[in-house]
């Protein structure tokens, strides 16, 4: 039983005490000020631009994860992962992955034929530069819109994959050749008189060069050392980057053919290995 000592000088219930004087309350004072402070509910994300805002997700978009899909481990960027997520829930029967997902899909959808428009424009007036600029190849002009379309085509690359946008000739595709590129588009735009040979030639083009000239015994070390080179390459930048050539080892078995076929040419003895290179048929003299 409660004491009448004890007794509160006021109502205890609903809307008691009264309101002014609540949680210490006075004039220019609300009360509770260790509480949640103004503003708490505003994100960082929301005070950024929406250009930054892009980069950001783009950044982030891209760490890539591992998920299970059938049974096997794929390697996806995050952003693709969320998506798999979302439309995963959204045909399980999740009404909010639904809803979400149909919005962004009507968003992106919106988006790529944007895209597409922009480039289709892009293509046409790229078509009728480039025949005006091959009336002087190796020129300012000419290695300019280039250059532009080469940029182009990277970032679409990036956006759309590489099969959509194949390599077409004196276009750079490792990162030797866009220095390559660079280097000679800053030369000309130096000096106006500087000669640039079109389409521009690579990594690839400058040993096809050298091998000129070369004995059996060169030729055989340099192709094993440019085999190699490649094999590396591929394996850090994928075959699209590094194709497969024609005369070029592609597995193990081949690998030791090719090895065993050099090793006899380098001892100056017929070799038996099963590896008949077509650019060997014409051998220079020893």
């Amino acid at each position: 039983m409660s004491d009448d000592n004890n007794k509160k000088d006021y109502d205890v219930g609903y809307g008691k005490p009264p309101k002014s004087t609540r949680f210490g309350a006075t004039d220019g004072n609300p009360g509770n000020t260790k509480g949640r402070p103004p503003g708490r509910n505003v994100l960082e994300f929301d005070r950024l631009s929406e250009e930054a805002l892009w980069h950001c997700f783009h950044e982030s978009g891209q760490k890539p994860v591992s998920i299970r899909e059938d049974g096997k481990e794929l390697v996806i960027p995050l952003i693709m992962a969320i998506a798999k997520g979302m439309a995963t829930d959204a045909a399980n029967g999740d009404k909010h992955a639904r809803r979400d997902y149909l919005r962004y899909l009507e968003k992106a959808v919106k988006g790529k034929d944007k895209v597409l428009s922009e480039v289709h424009s892009i293509l046409a007036d790229y078509r009728e530069r480039k025949l005006s600029a091959m009336q002087n190849p190796g020129s300012l002009e000419c290695v300019n819109t280039f250059y532009e379309w080469f940029m182009i085509k990277k970032n679409l690359r990036a956006m759309d994959g590489e099969d959509r946008w194949p390599y077409e000739d004196g276009e750079p595709v490792t990162d030797e050749d866009w220095l390559v590129f660079i280097e000679k588009y800053e030369l000309l735009k130096e000096n106006s008189d500087y000669q640039v040979s079109w389409p521009l030639k690579y990594a690839d083009d400058l040993e096809a060069e050298r091998i000129e000239g070369m004995t059996r015994k060169e030729l055989a070390q340099e192709r094993l050392r440019v085999f190699k080179h490649r094999k590396e390459m591929r394996e850090k930048e994928g075959a699209l980057k590094w194709p497969f050539l024609i005369e070029e080892p592609v597995d193990g078995e081949d690998w030791e053919n090719l090895e065993q076929y050099i090793q006899d040419i380098l001892d100056g003895k017929e070799s038996s290995a099963p590896w008949p290179p077509s650019y060997w048929d014409d051998d220079p003299e020893e």
